[in-house]
């Protein structure tokens, strides 16, 4: 409840979808939908959402230039104080906020703890089908396979070759596998670290390993003990900016609970948060409710372009007396467009560029 006007970011997805269904039941005049205008995959469920539940949208463009990049990513910097994933949430929750500034908003509801609450990401299936196996767990890693499958829908044979692999790795671990980004980005840094200290990122490593984790709830635990503290800063801090209060009805105590949910309640027929969907009310047309794929509010791969091309960034990056302390700067410059084909180091120069402006902005020193 709220006297103020209220936001919701919706994508189309599961979680946005729900809130602004529930919202809209209590009859609420002061509720406003926002989305961002540039994913045009999740426009149109957004628009269809705004539709059903008879709601205002305000469709916000990202309007990005190389100096409005860098402008809003050194207020970020600012504001946050550490170094920041730019793409994932700060950046458009940053330009959401500022338009909701605009219209007079000053309470901002979001989607943030439905994954990890209600049933992970279908990403984490695939992680747990790999832990299972090495654990000898062969039926558990079989089920969530299936349920991989199902989600990804692949074709018959696409999903028959996909256990025939699992068969093969129960007696061969490593076959038709590759290293975890976060492997292969230490390996990397180990290459570039100036005094060869490599027992720090061993370190770091060893304490982000995940091969114990064997059940959906072992990595939702994980992940609200991680990941989530990451991503509620990132919203706090970047829609206080602008001084809307950013709210995340899924972190209710209340709702604590469910993360004793079945794993058949969590993923089921191939979708993920099968009990948020079943939740879902009827005006929402069944395409909506049962979507598998959105872009969210995450920006990395549309960022690309304003961060690894870009020469002033690049310089920022090579002036910078903290990173050249620390790594073999001009090397990693210098082999960046053979690192960026791997695909795991694409948001790499953005976080080394916020090092390098927080530097610029604090006068930092080691």
């Amino acid at each position: 409840r709220a006297d103020v006007p209220i936001g919701v970011m919706v994508s189309g997805g599961v979680d946005s979808t729900l809130i602004a269904s529930l919202i809209e039941k209590e009859g609420l005049s002061n509720i406003t939908l926002y989305t961002l205008a540039d994913h045009l995959d999740d426009l149109p469920y957004a628009r269809e959402v705004a539709k059903d539940l008879n709601l205002p949208l305000k469709e916000v463009k990202l309007n990005l230039t190389v100096q409005k990049y860098l402008d809003i990513s050194k207020d970020l910097v600012k504001h946050f104080e550490i170094p920041i994933n730019i793409g994932l949430v700060a950046l458009p929750s940053y330009i959401i906020c500022e338009e909701m500034k605009k219209n007079g908003i000053k309470v901002l509801l979001d989607g943030t703890g439905a994954d990890e609450v209600f049933g992970s990401y279908p990403s984490i299936l695939r992680m747990l089908e790999n832990n299972c196996l090495k654990n000898g767990n062969i039926l558990k890693a079989i089920s969530f396979c299936s349920q991989a499958n199902k989600y990804y829908q692949l074709s018959l044979g696409e999903s028959l070759k996909r256990f025939f692999i699992l068969f093969l790795r129960s007696f061969l671990p490593n076959f038709k596998t590759k290293a975890l980004t976060r492997e292969f980005r230490g390996a990397l840094f180990k290459k570039l670290l100036k005094n060869n200290d490599h027992a720090i990122i061993d370190d770091i490593l060893t304490r982000e390993n995940e091969d114990h984790l064997l059940d959906l709830k072992d990595v939702q635990l994980k992940m609200l003990d991680n990941m989530l503290v990451n991503y509620l800063t990132l919203t706090d801090r970047s829609s206080m900016i602008h001084s809307v209060e950013a709210r995340s009805p899924f972190l209710d105590y209340r709702l604590a609970k469910f993360l004793n949910l079945k794993n058949s309640e969590k993923f089921k027929n191939g979708y993920n948060k099968y009990l948020l969907r079943k939740s879902i009310p009827d005006e929402i047309n069944k395409e909506t409710k049962w979507r598998r794929s959105k872009a969210g509010f995450s920006l990395s791969k549309t960022l690309e372009p304003f961060t690894c091309d870009i020469e002033s960034i690049k310089s920022d990056i090579r002036k910078s007396k903290v990173l050249n302390k620390i790594l073999e700067v001009e090397e990693l410059l210098e082999n960046w467009k053979q690192y960026e084909k791997d695909g795991r180091t694409s948001t790499l120069l953005q976080h080394l560029h916020t090092v390098a402006q927080l530097e610029k902005v604090y006068e930092l020193d080691i």
